[in-house]
């Protein structure tokens, strides 16, 4: 109905809302809202990359299909892994703003793409339903 780039674009705009509310302030409402919104983004931007990861691979064979599927898998939760970790790194060098501001330029990056994919997958979905 959305399109997985517009869910991806919400999901971008939702995390980089929660990494403000983090940045304004450390109290208890802060990383609660913080948690909220980067909690229900992180599925938005997961679910629509999941999507859009299975509408390009849909004309593949199976085989392809799964280790397409496994290799992002695989990549998304090394990078969560190793972006907990840099996390500790980053709050202990340069404080708690500068782990959520290294973040947005990231946001940035997959919304400015999503924004450019998200044309042909319009045209796409369009020749789909006629």
């Amino acid at each position: 109905r959305w399109g997985s780039s517009r869910v991806i674009q919400l999901g971008a705009v939702l995390f980089a809302l929660g990494c403000g509310v983090a940045m304004a302030g450390t109290s208890l409402a802060h990383f609660g809202m913080a948690l909220a919104l980067n909690g229900l983004a992180w599925n938005l931007i997961y679910v629509g990359a999941t999507h859009a990861l299975t509408q390009a691979l849909e004309k593949e064979n199976p085989q392809d299909r799964a280790l397409g599927q496994s290799i992002s898998e695989f990549t998304t939760f090394t990078v969560v892994a190793l972006g907990s970790l840099l996390a500790g790194a980053v709050l202990n060098r340069w404080g708690w703003f500068s782990v959520n501001a290294v973040v947005l330029p990231l946001l940035a990056v997959g919304f400015l793409l999503t924004l450019w994919h998200a044309p042909s997958q319009d045209k796409q979905a369009a020749a789909g339903s006629a």
